[in-house]
């Protein structure tokens, strides 16, 4: 499997920081100069983890599970939203348009986290989209500002932010590193800004924090953490915003919420789990907590709803997210996909996918 990757997709993979570049990112306290990569707060334990993987028993349950409703059977519900109007907006208002990728309005402007318009993985056996997405490129609105969380196939998509480019007006905002391979495929060094955790940025319009996560990074085989991950939160003149990226669950969520809490709306990772990477990934007790932890009005789970890419039911994160939402008492919105959400309080989230055939 690494190896076709490395025959067939060199310039998927992209191309991981080096010289100045890798030189000034080793300068983050992040980085760990004896292991010579980005490391978690507990780094110790993650490594044990992985050290005690089993990639074998992993691979034969992602392929071979127990589970019979790992894909939906039919096409999930969405509809087509009108951008025009989406656009002009300035209430704060977004669509999610599956998995992490989400189309954001805030102070007037029109934000993309995540951009993944195809299919999450560069082999095609593995991270088919369950159908097609709701807005094609082409049909995007205006874009101006791009947040990527990390280097991962299903969150960082070449073809994807390579039609971005395309588009001048864009600037992209990364961690440390990621930047790399953004430039390696053709984006001019001046659009893209990266950032180390705990950095804001002025923007004008609405400031913006790069805050921590608990994950991985890396494109090409075993994990070398080469390039930083991280959440992002959003701060403009009175609504606030967090977008959660990938994270194991860890006291950042509480960290975060104390700083810049408490949040109108927060983009929680909430799929793709699995006990074996454990501390990569929230499993939906654990969206829950993180959600109560930082502080949040309203939780839009992100992180499932178009890929396989755990050996759990496609529909079991929605699924104990809604019951846990009416035990803990919390504002949740699982809109469908291309659905304009806005009014965060009076949303009536609706059990649509218990209606998959």
């Amino acid at each position: 499997m690494i190896l076709f990757i490395f025959i067939s997709g060199c310039s998927v993979i992209g191309k991981k920081p080096s010289g100045d570049h890798l030189e000034k990112i080793m300068r983050s306290s992040q980085w760990d100069s004896i292991r010579e990569k980005f490391v978690n707060r507990n780094q110790e334990e993650y490594d044990l983890m992985i050290k005690n993987f089993d990639y074998w028993g992993m691979t034969k349950e992602q392929l071979f599970g127990r589970q019979k409703n790992r894909f939906p059977k039919s096409k999930l519900p969405e509809i087509k939203p009108d951008l025009k109007k989406f656009g002009q907006t300035n209430n704060l208002s977004y669509i999610w348009l599956g998995h992490s990728t989400v189309l954001l309005r805030l102070e007037g402007k029109t934000i993309l986290f995540d951009p993944v318009f195809t299919n999450a993985s560069p082999i095609g056996l593995f991270g088919k989209r369950f159908q097609k997405p709701i807005i094609s490129l082409d049909e995007l609105p205006k874009i101006d500002y791009v947040f990527l969380s990390h280097d991962h196939y299903d969150h960082l998509d070449k073809e994807s932010v390579e039609y971005l480019f395309t588009r001048k007006n864009i600037k992209f905002f990364t961690p440390l590193g990621v930047s790399s391979y953004l430039i390696g495929w053709g984006l001019e060094p001046s659009r893209v800004m990266e950032f180390d955790w705990w950095d804001e940025y002025d923007l004008g319009d609405f400031k913006f924090a790069l805050t921590p996560g608990q994950h991985f990074s890396g494109r090409a085989g075993m994990s070398t953490n080469p390039t930083l991950w991280g959440s992002w939160v959003l701060l403009g003149k009175s609504e606030r915003v967090y977008f959660s990226g990938d994270s194991g669950y860890d006291i950042h969520f509480k960290q975060i919420g104390e700083k810049y809490g408490p949040f109108d709306v927060v983009f929680m990772e909430n799929g793709q789990y699995n006990k074996r990477w454990k501390m990569s990934h929230l499993n939906p007790e654990e969206t829950v907590l993180a959600t109560l932890d930082i502080n949040a009005k309203s939780m839009q789970p992100i992180h499932w709803g178009m890929y396989n890419l755990a050996p759990h039911n496609w529909n079991e994160p929605p699924i104990k997210t809604f019951a846990l939402s009416k035990e803990k008492n919390f504002n949740l919105l699982m809109p469908i996909l291309g659905e304009v959400v806005n009014d965060f309080e009076k949303y009536q989230t609706k059990v649509w996918w218990e209606n998959i055939n």
